[in-house]
């Protein structure tokens, strides 16, 4: 009886957090709100890190690695992928070096320093079944935010100035139909062989 509730609890959690990680991708577009996909992923920690749902800190920690290494390996492909950031959001002020330096800290902080927190604490929540949710959510986020087919340039959702070539993009929605899959894997054979726990005890 006992397992069978446990099991039941599972369930119920996987249900609600995959129900908030669409509510959070798809109400602001149903409201005319667009939202970049780094935003959603955000919100959704914020909100999972709050009610300590299990299921749902486990897709935002898989997301978030997902968004951490997309994001800086496309800035190693296209080196000036952040100038067309800031030019976008910041137009002359793009210019101004505490403004940029303060930008550049605010992008670390978003993109490298909170998914690794995820990572730490939230690691031994991620499951592989996690992949398709948020496959799923980030089709969704392409479709009602971007629009414009299967591999679409998003550059007027993120204000890339000038806009990124349509390889950029390619590259980007490629990379991240992978990394949904293969995060919540490697996550599973880390924590199941007792490395992260070894890790952890380092640390």
């Amino acid at each position: 009886m006992l397992a069978a509730a446990t099991l039941e609890g599972h369930q119920m959690d996987a249900v609600f957090a995959i129900a908030l990680l669409f509510a959070v991708v798809l109400l602001p577009p149903i409201l005319r709100i667009r939202l970049m996909y780094t935003v959603c992923w955000l919100a959704f920690g914020i909100i999972s890190h709050f009610l300590e749902s299990p299921a749902a800190l486990g897709i935002a920690t898989s997301m978030g690695i997902t968004v951490m290494i997309g994001w800086y390996t496309l800035r190693v492909i296209d080196r000036y992928a952040f100038t067309a950031v800031l030019n976008g959001w910041l137009g002359s002020w793009s210019k101004s070096r505490p403004l940029g330096l303060f930008a550049r800290a605010g992008d670390l902080v978003i993109h490298c320093f909170l998914p690794l927190l995820f990572l730490y604490l939230y690691l031994p929540h991620v499951r592989i079944w996690m992949c398709i949710p948020a496959l799923i959510s980030s089709r969704l986020w392409s479709h009602f935010v971007v629009g414009g087919g299967l591999f679409p340039t998003a550059d007027h959702v993120y204000r890339f100035v000038p806009p990124r070539s349509k390889h950029f993009w390619t590259t980007a929605y490629r990379m991240e139909l992978v990394l949904n899959v293969l995060i919540p894997c490697a996550c599973e054979v880390v924590h199941s062989t007792g490395i992260y726990d070894q890790l952890v005890n380092v640390l």
